[in-house]
């Protein structure tokens, strides 16, 4: 099962799926730029990830989907490390095709408080500097995303999971997939 995990920077993805791995034995993947889709980017386009269209995005992330599904062979759960956009300077800026951000079984957004984020920013090194952004931006950010995944995701018939009590982010999500898998299983036996 791909549990695709979106949020703005230091809403708390990272550190979560971590615990989701080890608790799961599941495998992360980040869908940062550099990572997967430039292994892609090279190989089939002979390009770097930074020179793609849309359309050659488009295009690569049906490969990608391809690698992620075939980790289900070796593990139950792959977490996804995800963002939809980010905000340059003050604006909404997607770098993504839709398509990208529909790999998935599972659609969870991180609403942590923009105060959170902010101090989290404040306390990690040269981090406020590279993003520089007010309570009032990441607000935005925030709403502005989660809007996004939702209008996103609605083609999928498939809900977005919104967490938004970060102290309770781990326990809520792993009740969450416990019973997501249950149900999927009485599902299963149904159909046969």
């Amino acid at each position: 099962m791909i549990v695709s995990i979106f949020g703005i920077p230091r809403s708390g993805k990272t550190t979560l799926i971590k615990h989701l791995v080890k608790t799961f034995a599941g495998k992360a993947i980040s869908l940062k730029k550099k990572v997967i889709l430039n292994k892609y980017a090279l190989q089939i386009l002979n390009k770097s990830d930074k020179d793609l269209s849309l359309n050659e995005m488009t295009l690569l992330s049906n490969y990608i989907e391809k690698e992620l599904h075939s980790y289900e062979k070796k593990y139950e759960y792959i977490f996804l490390d995800c963002h939809i956009g980010y905000l340059v300077n003050g604006e909404w800026v997607e770098f993504r095709p839709k398509k990208f951000h529909q790999i998935g079984d599972v659609f969870v957004y991180l609403y942590t408080s923009a105060k959170i984020v902010f101090e989290r920013m404040e306390n990690t090194q040269g981090i406020k500097a590279y993003y520089n952004y007010t309570i009032d931006d990441l607000i935005f950010y925030r709403d502005k995303e989660l809007k996004r995944l939702n209008e996103i995701i609605s083609s999928l018939n498939s809900p977005v999971i919104v967490l938004n009590n970060c102290e309770k982010y781990y326990d809520d999500i792993k009740t969450y997939l416990f019973n997501f898998k249950a149900e999927r299983s009485i599902y299963d036996k149904k159909e046969k």
